[in-house]
C-alpha cells in the first residue's frame, strides 16, 4: 500500500480501537507531501543525518546554533559536537523524522 495505508497500520498499532475518522485526522496530521513525519525529542546522542530541527538549539548561554527547518548533516553534528564539549547545549533536541518515505 501506499503512504497513507501504511501510516494508518501504525496509528492503528500504536492505538489500537480508534475510530476510523480519528485514525484518518492522525494521518493527514503526521503526514507532508512526500511521507509520514513524526516529532520527538532528542538527545545530542540520538541525534542523526536527516532530521529536521524543528525549535532553535540554543547553547547554554542562549546564544542560538541552529535555527529551526535546518536538516541535519554531518557539518550541523560536528559543530554541535564542539560546542557539548565546551559551552553545553540545552537538551531535548526538538527534531521531526521521516518515518515514510
Amino acid at each position: 500500500g501506499g503512504i497513507p495505508e501504511r501510516a494508518a497500520q501504525l496509528v492503528n498499532q500504536a492505538a489500537p480501537g480508534l475510530p476510523p475518522a480519528m485514525t484518518q485526522a492522525m494521518v493527514k496530521a503526521l503526514s507532508d507531501d512526500s511521507g509520514l513525519v513524526m516529532s520527538r525529542s532528542v538527545t545530542m546522542r540520538d541525534l542523526e543525518i536527516g532530521m529536521t530541527i524543528e525549535a532553535d538549539v540554543m547553547s547554554q548561554r542562549g546564544a542560538r546554533l541552529v535555527p529551526r527547518g535546518t536538516e541535519v548533516t554531518s557539518a550541523v553534528l560536528e559543530r554541535l559536537r564542539a560546542v557539548v564539549g565546551g559551552i553545553g547545549l540545552v537538551v531535548p533536541i526538538r527534531v521531526s523524522v521521516k518515518v515514510l518515505d
